[in-house]
């Protein structure tokens, strides 16, 4: 007997498994948020109740994304309608059903499920792409990057990954002109896009970037947060468009990815850095995170809240 798919409530931005190794063996993780430091399982951290749940789009809207599109990378072009059709199916459908004479209602239950699930089943099969990469860099290796296949999907889904998190959605809504009605209605499609378009542009100009490996040996850990992949060259407070990138993003409490620019001559790869090295990056994370700092470390989180000022 086929079981009906079920709603999916609470919807990770920050996936678990991404988590797992800054958690003690229960697999609960200290954070530091909301003016205070606690320890939860990875099921209450890192997400919320219907993050992902796509929004019905007005027909100017959909006009307006495709517009939007036509002046992203080109190099991702026969993603962008892909996106736009698949985000928007389930809504036309349950409005069809509803519009028609004798409205299906387990037709309509199916597409309310599709509206609830479609977007946050795309994380995470982008997330089940990325373990592979996440496991390899965990181990240093990087090796994976030399193949082209390969690389490109490390790319698309450390892109999907800087652009997901709330914290992004959040600095979207911040922008104070855009065409949109309702900037928060399209941004899981905007999102996405996005995502796509500079992953198409470093993919193509992939023999131009490096990835490089950080190892931390000393006593302070690297932490993370709810934002993981960190532009280094974006202004944490000015929601200026970078024109180039440099990422940072920790995978365990002893491992950090930078892709960098290959003419940057910063680190040799499997480099271990300093104690200083090690807080200035966490530092880094700090400035960009949005609600949570995670840390294996509930003694350095308590050193976080004495020096500076977390987002509350």
């Amino acid at each position: 007997m086929e079981t009906e798919e079920q709603e999916k409530i609470y919807h990770h931005h920050t996936p678990r498994y991404y988590l797992l190794p800054w958690t003690d063996a229960d697999e609960r993780i200290g954070w530091l948020g909301f003016g205070k430091i606690q320890r939860s399982g990875l099921t209450v951290v890192g997400g919320e109740n219907h993050f992902y749940r796509l929004s019905e789009l007005t027909d100017r809207d959909k006009e307006l994304l495709r517009q939007f599109s036509s002046v992203l990378s080109p190099k991702g072009s026969n993603i962008y309608d892909r996106i736009l059709k698949v985000m928007t199916v389930p809504h036309d459908l349950k409005r069809f059903v509803e519009d028609s004479d004798n409205p299906d209602q387990d037709l309509i239950r199916k597409a309310e499920i599709a509206i609830q699930n479609t977007n946050e089943d795309k994380q995470h099969e982008i997330e089940k792409l990325f373990r592979p990469f996440l496991d390899a860099m965990r181990e240093g290796d990087a090796s994976f990057y030399e193949n082209e296949r390969e690389s490109s999907d490390f790319i698309y889904s450390l892109c999907v990954q800087y652009f997901r998190t709330k914290h992004m959605k959040e600095r979207f809504l911040q922008l104070v002109s855009s065409p949109f009605e309702d900037l928060e209605r399209v941004w899981g499609i905007l999102s996405h896009m996005s995502a796509a378009s500079v992953a198409a542009e470093l993919s193509s100009d992939r023999d131009k970037f490096k990835l490089v490996l950080v190892e931390n040996a000393t006593q302070v850990p690297f932490i993370t947060s709810d934002q993981p992949v960190v532009n280094m060259l974006a202004d944490s407070e000015d929601w200026k468009a970078p024109r180039s990138l440099e990422f940072f993003f920790p995978v365990s409490p002893t491992k950090a990815l930078l892709f960098l620019e290959k003419q940057n001559s910063l680190h040799a790869n499997n480099r271990s850095i300093s104690i200083d090295e090690a807080h200035r990056y966490n530092m880094i994370m700090i400035a960009n995170h949005g609600e949570r700092i995670f840390s294996n470390s509930d003694e350095y989180l308590k050193h976080v809240e004495q020096c500076s000022a977390p987002k509350r």
